[in-house]
Parts: C-alpha cells; structure tokens; sequence
C-alpha cells in the first residue's frame, strides 16, 4: 500500500514520483501538462473545456470567439494572450484572488 501524505518514503525500489504541475513555467505537451482553455457561462453554469497546443493570442482569441456572443463581458487572469480579445474584458489577479480554474472566461 502507498504511503500516506507527510509519511517518509522508506522503499528505493518504489521511488515517489513527482507531480507533473509542480514544474515550472506553462503547460506543453513535452513536459506532460498540456494547456488547457475553459469557458464557464455564469448565468447557464455550462463548462467548456478544451485542449490547446499553445496559449497565444491567436488561440485564445479563437477559443473566445467560438465560446461567447459578441459583446460578452470576459473576464481572464493576466495571462497576454488575452491581451488582444474582441470582447469586453477584465482581468483577476490570481495572486490576489483565489479561483475554481487556473483560467476561465465568463459568458
């Protein structure tokens, strides 16, 4: 049986393995943590999760545009691929607000 969190790891066959999200930087393929873009609908509650190759503006925008109507007020982190949405947007910043998703964008 696995031992528990905080107990010490006694068996060198069996080393702890380490978290993929404890790296650091963004997400890639390569280093196991693809980046994921989300869009929860605040007033439906439907969540729109997807898979991306990369978290540039270009996708981002795309992602946006696809998801929401215009004239959707989005709300992102700080993240620049945001920087360039045809939408009305605010930004949150995560180191001072506590969040259910690493990012999102509200419809």
């Amino acid at each position: 049986m696995r031992g528990k969190k905080g107990e010490p790891h006694l068996d060198p066959a069996d080393p702890p393995r380490r978290r993929a999200n404890k790296q650091r930087g963004h997400g890639t393929y390569d280093n196991d943590r693809p980046p994921i873009v989300g869009t929860v609908g605040r007033e439906s509650g439907k969540v729109r999760l997807r898979m991306v190759n990369h978290t540039d503006g270009q996708t981002l925008t795309s992602h946006v545009e696809h998801f929401t109507q215009q004239g959707t007020q989005v709300y992102t982190d700080e993240w620049q691929g945001y920087n360039h949405l045809d939408r009305p947007h605010n930004t949150v910043c995560h180191a001072l607000t506590i969040l259910p998703f690493a990012s999102f964008i509200s419809t």
